[in-house]
């Protein structure tokens, strides 16, 4: 079996462009094991709000301290969004950890950001990310080619090419073949979806 691992959208916010710097570098390290890019960056929290309004992420490393909108306050904004990101704090200010996990932080890092911990925070990152429906769908083999039919103890194909057509009822969809009719326990929605 084949896995297909996407990369990571990462987005860097640090009012430092040393810090910024620091990051791509142990995120470029990073990449070798676990697959990212860096989508973008910005100097502040405002700055980083338009940004992610344009630019999709998963991961957004924040620093705390920047001026016209600090990094708490962003995760508060992001956390309103349709996707939002999830938040690794980056930070040379321990005071804020409690007020960041209550945003649900994946990780609060303490600068100099050390490889092994940004890594390891990059990997909790990776398993909280939920995969798009539009590229699990890209992912997905052709519909079947037929339907399975459970019917008193037995299986029977159905193929797709053999159905007259469908009808909902209640729970059940009945399935017309020229031959006969099948009842089966699945959603008209999603057989729709597969077979239009």
């Amino acid at each position: 079996m084949t896995t297909i691992e996407l990369a990571l959208r990462v987005f860097i916010v640090d009012d430092e462009t040393p810090a910024r710097n620091r990051l791509r570098e142990l995120l470029d390290d990073c990449n070798e094991q676990l697959p990212l890019v860096v989508v973008g960056e910005a100097a502040n929290g405002q700055e980083a709000l338009d940004k992610l309004a344009e630019t999709p992420a998963d991961v957004v490393l924040l620093d705390i301290r920047m001026p016209q909108m600090d990094g708490i306050e962003l995760a508060r904004h992001l956390c309103k969004l349709l996707r939002p990101p999830v938040f690794i704090f980056t930070t040379a200010y321990d005071a804020y950890a409690i007020k960041a996990f209550e945003l649900h932080a994946i990780d609060y890092l303490l600068k100099p950001i050390r490889l092994g911990r940004l890594f390891d925070a990059l990997s909790r990152a990776r398993n909280a990310v939920p995969v798009q429906t539009e590229v699990l769908r890209e992912l997905l083999p052709e519909a079947r080619k037929h339907l399975s039919i459970h019917e008193r103890g037995k299986i029977h194909l159905i193929p797709i090419e053999a159905v007259l057509f469908m009808r909902a009822e209640l729970k059940y969809i009945t399935v017309r073949t020229a031959e006969r009719e099948y009842l089966i326990e699945e959603s008209l929605t999603a057989l729709e979806k597969e077979f239009a």
